[in-house]
């Protein structure tokens, strides 16, 4: 699955461009879905000691 990680600074931007466009049925990830893993995916190779969460 083509995606693009763009970093700059604190923040991190993902782009689906390329993916498959949306279908009728349930095949389709909605969004949260989508964030819910890239975040998963990012915190996986973080360092243990690295907060969850800012403030």
């Amino acid at each position: 699955m083509p995606v693009t990680l763009t970093v700059k600074g604190s923040e991190i931007a993902t782009d689906w461009t390329g993916t498959s466009a949306q279908v009728k049925g349930g095949l389709n990830a909605p969004l949260s879905f989508c964030k819910c893993n890239v975040y998963a995916a990012l915190r996986s190779i973080m360092p243990a000691d690295v907060p969850n969460c800012h403030g």
